[in-house]
């Protein structure tokens, strides 16, 4: 359960993970003394470039037991971002027609002052039509978030908004 935590929490295996394309999934371990090995293999029948649900967000509305910060990755879209940096947020669009991101605003839920943050559009294979969101600084533990996420969907306005509550 750690270790799928873990690839949870690292924005380019999130991204995989819950993506509902992917309908074969093996995940196999070896742990020999020093030695610990993890491995997920992902794969799909058909692949297509529009699917339901078309929004995608991490981590899930009313989730709790989120993870407070962010320590980095290889390859990561936040690479430029000063760390550590508050869990990273996503929200990938694989809808019809195009996506543009506009604004995102955290708060701490029921409060209106908007928390630094750094947003960053992912433009990688994984990435693309993703918007990955992180406060600026580590996340209070125990505290539910509210992310409102604005743009354009298939030239149409959309606002995305959910919450979510640190462990």
């Amino acid at each position: 359960l750690v270790s799928i935590e873990w690839f949870l929490d690292v924005i380019n295996h999130r991204l995989t993970l819950i993506d509902p394309r992917y309908t074969d999934v093996g995940f196999g371990v070896i742990n020999e003394g020093k030695i610990k090995i993890e491995v997920i293999d992902l794969g799909t029948v058909v692949w297509r470039s529009q699917i339901e649900p078309a929004w995608l967000p991490w981590p899930p509305p009313d989730s709790t037991n989120i993870g407070t910060r962010f320590d980095g990755e290889g390859g990561s879209p936040l690479s430029g971002a000063k760390l550590p940096t508050g869990y990273p947020i996503t929200l990938k669009y694989n809808g019809t027609g195009g996506v543009t991101y506009s604004s995102a605003k955290l708060t701490v839920a029921g409060q209106t002052a908007a928390i630094p943050t750094i947003a960053v559009v992912g433009t990688g294979f994984i990435t693309r039509n993703t918007y990955v969101i992180a406060a600026n600084a580590p996340l209070q533990p125990g505290t539910t978030y509210t992310i409102a996420i604005d743009g354009t969907a298939d030239n149409k306005p959309f606002t995305r908004s959910w919450s979510f509550t640190t462990r």
